[in-house]
């Protein structure tokens, strides 16, 4: 029906040019009344002696408002796809997994989409998204008295600072904090090294004074969640649960816990896409809930604001990605838009202006691809009607296994597998991992379709902070699928779709060789070679072959039997 109603217009359009056409050539004005005046664009008077023109509008005019209307009649055949051409184009950059997206307008979800294995209430980790959620933690705190934008952090943290203490940690604030300009130096490595993050923090030197200049660094979120807690008694998630999520109806927000059992405030917290697309909801209403201020207005407004300018930083590194900063949000490019953002491609953007919030949970190298591509499609998902979309589920293609049981042993790798056993059952093949600490997993393995397993074992993850996942409070599910490809290769692919990493091995004993293909990092492989991959024997053959030990048994004792009684 779109496409009749563009053609139609478009032929109106060609026929009225042609018949304007006709008109000039014998001689009458271009305004179609004879009265001799041209078209605006060609800035030519009136001829005053014919009087007023009868339609007030040149041709031009009118051409071009009908070339408007189908434009706007093509572009109206297509919203209703929009949301669809969003995911596929999010699809289609290299290396890049969409497992989530929820689109909403005015509070109405227009999409929900998941990919299988993802399923909707799976929970992802969010990464650094989560730090929106420690800005409205340390909201809250403001707006209970419990804390100052100016309050200095020794002051707050006077027990766990150095009793040395320099001029540029003595001036460092609460502000300075939300805005990444602590002046100190990126120290992410103090996670995965020390039991004491606050004391090891607060003992670093200073590169400059705070307020001088941005360098983001996610050991600043934590920092707030410690005064936070220290200024409120209560985790951030505590407190977060109580006056805001709760409130919401999201009940499945888990964090992460530092040595010291606080709320890590820059990363590991994990929830579900919906939950995600609310609290961006939430931001868009200015912490207002169905007729309940969850959150002072004016909290959520400071947020928002581009801070850097407030303080007068001359950015140094704002470009299409870095737009600029606000109390723990990005903003964005796109006019009054703003994100919260995370690794891997996790991404929360709210765009006030068409009343839009989108939340997608990737695994890609190029979130800021996907961040452009969102930008690009927000403003058309104004006048965009609520539509199913479907995400094609991740699948292998191959052929069934059919090959003997087999265990492989591999050299030092770094998803800490020992050895892979594979072994036929009546359901299903299993795989057995080995990892290097002696721990142990067992994962049913579907063809054409996914298995799913309750994990003893933690996910891959790029932090390697001390007592990592301590917080999580339910265990984590791995959905399995394998394929055999031409030359007896084996292809495994284990996706956590509560945490969002997934691993693909491809095994050849032919070769000698097992690659490993991480989504956090895709583009490389791990490739490790194996030299003592053993072909375990069937099932059958092991009955024959106790066969065979029991009737030789049997034998022995017969012939042992005739010899007594000789």
């Amino acid at each position: 029906m779109q496409l009749f109603i563009v053609f139609t217009i478009l032929a109106l359009a060609v026929a009225y040019t042609l018949w304007r056409v006709v008109r000039m050539l014998r001689g009458r004005g271009d305004c179609g009344c004879g009265c001799g005046d041209q078209c605006p664009h060609n800035k030519s008077k009136h001829n005053a002696a014919r009087g007023k023109c009868h339609n007030g509008h040149c041709s031009c005019r009118a051409i071009v408002m009908l070339l408007s209307l189908a434009a706007v009649a093509a572009q109206a055949g297509n919203e209703g796809q929009v949301i669809a051409q969003m995911a596929r184009d999010i699809r289609l950059l290299p290396y890049t997994e969409l497992h989530h997206l929820v689109v909403m307008r005015d509070g109405r979800v227009l999409a929900e989409a998941h990919a299988e294995p993802f399923r909707a209430n799976d929970p992802h980790n969010q990464y650094s998204a989560c730090k929106l959620l420690t800005g409205l933690a340390v909201g809250l705190a403001v707006d209970d008295g419990k804390l100052r934008l100016d309050d200095r952090v020794i002051d707050l943290l006077d027990d766990q600072a150095p009793r040395s203490r320099s001029r540029e940690l003595e001036a460092m604030t609460v502000r300075h904090l939300l805005t990444m300009t602590s002046g100190m130096p990126v120290a992410t490595a103090i996670r995965d090294t020390s039991t004491h993050w606050m004391q090891a923090w607060l003992a670093m030197q200073p590169q400059a004074m705070p307020g001088k200049r941005m360098e983001y660094d996610t050991m600043t979120s934590f920092m707030l969640a410690a005064l936070v807690r220290n200024a409120t008694g209560r985790n951030i998630l505590d407190l977060l649960n109580e006056r805001i999520l709760h409130p919401m109806g999201i009940n499945d927000v888990e964090w992460e816990l530092s040595p010291d059992s606080i709320n890590t405030g820059g990363w590991g917290m994990r929830c579900s896409t919906m939950s995600m697309a609310k609290i961006g909801q939430l931001m868009l209403q200015r912490g207002q809930w169905q007729g309940r201020q969850l959150i002072a207005e004016r909290w959520v407004d400071q947020m928002t604001t581009e801070q850097l300018t407030l303080l007068g930083i001359k950015p140094t590194h704002i470009d299409e990605f870095h737009d600029g900063y606000g109390y723990q949000v990005w903003l964005c490019g796109l006019q009054g838009a703003y994100r919260a953002q995370g690794n891997m491609g996790q991404l929360t953007l709210v765009y006030p202006a068409g009343r839009i919030v989108v939340a997608v949970n990737c695994a890609t190298p190029y979130q800021g691809q996907v961040l452009r591509l969102v930008q690009r499609y927000a403003p058309r998902l104004v006048s965009a009607a609520a539509q199913p979309v479907e995400l094609p589920p991740f699948e292998l293609s191959g052929q069934p296994w059919t090959g003997d049981s087999v265990r492989v042993d591999l050299p030092e790798n770094s998803q800490g597998f020992a050895q892979l056993y594979l072994q036929r059952q009546p359901h299903g093949p299993l795989l057995t991992i080995l990892y290097d600490d002696g721990t142990t997993e067992q994962v049913a393995l579907g063809y054409g379709q996914w298995a799913y397993t309750q994990a003893n074992h933690t996910p891959s993850y790029n932090i390697g902070a001390l007592n990592r996942f301590s917080g999580m409070n339910r265990g984590f599910t791995v959905a399995a699928q394998y394929a055999c490809h031409t030359g007896g290769q084996l292809e495994i692919w284990l996706q956590y779709v509560d945490w969002g990493t997934g691993v693909r091995l491809l095994v050849d004993t032919v070769a000698g060789r097992v690659v490993i293909t991480d989504n956090k990092a895709p583009n490389r492989h791990e490739v490790l070679s194996i030299s003592n991959h053993k072909p375990v024997p069937k099932a059958a053959s092991r009955w024959w072959i106790a066969g065979f030990a029991a009737l030789f048994i049997a034998l022995l004792a017969l012939v042992a039997r005739n010899s007594y009684r000789d």
